[in-house]
């Protein structure tokens, strides 16, 4: 089975500080199947490198590259409450995450991809999927801001239906989770 795992967080060069957990999944996945990974781009990083074993391909969401500042440093809700500059690249990134998932599904063979977070991963590649016979099988892992955040939205329940139509499994990492994302879809 040929898995790409796709996130919004996945650290730049090891111990540098980045939540390390959807790396160590990887790591323990890698064994068991043909697994590669995709995350945004950050400043300094390759596009495509080998990082502990594992096969990493960043995409680049906004140009020039130097100004990407939506899924870097802190993370994306602290970078979406500091900067102007980070709002106005939700968009590109929903797109240009959608596009490299679709060239790494084919480049890469994947039967499955794996999103981390519901929002933004799991948007952009259940809109890269297509509907419910799509290019892809697709498993979301939510792992809690994102099913809060979804609750909070005042348009989150029409979003969870989407991705939730668009995949063929949800993973909550906790009960909490769940039930969270439960009474979103409502």
């Amino acid at each position: 089975m040929r898995v790409l795992v796709s996130t919004s967080t996945f650290p730049l060069r090891t111990g540098d500080g980045t939540p390390r957990f959807v790396q160590d999944l990887c790591e323990a996945l890698a064994p068991h199947c043909d697994l590669g990974v995709l995350a945004p781009h950050a400043p300094g990083a390759p596009l495509h490198e080998q990082m502990d074993g594992l096969d990493v391909r960043r995409f680049a969401y906004f140009a020039p590259r130097s100004a990407q500042r939506l899924a870097y440093g802190a993370g994306m809700p602290d970078n979406l409450r500091a900067s102007v500059l980070a709002k106005l690249q939700v968009a590109p990134y929903l797109w240009a995450q959608a596009r490299a998932t679709r060239h790494a599904v084919r480049e890469l063979g994947a039967d499955v991809v794996n999103s981390h977070w519901i929002l933004p991963t799991g948007l952009a590649n259940a809109w890269a999927r297509g509907g419910s016979a799509g290019r892809f099988r697709h498993v979301v892992t939510l792992h809690g801001g994102d099913a809060h955040l979804l609750a909070r939205l005042p348009f989150g329940r029409p979003l969870a239906r989407f991705v939730a139509a668009r995949s063929d499994a949800l993973i909550a990492v906790s009960r909490h989770v769940r039930d969270q994302l439960d009474a979103t879809l409502g």
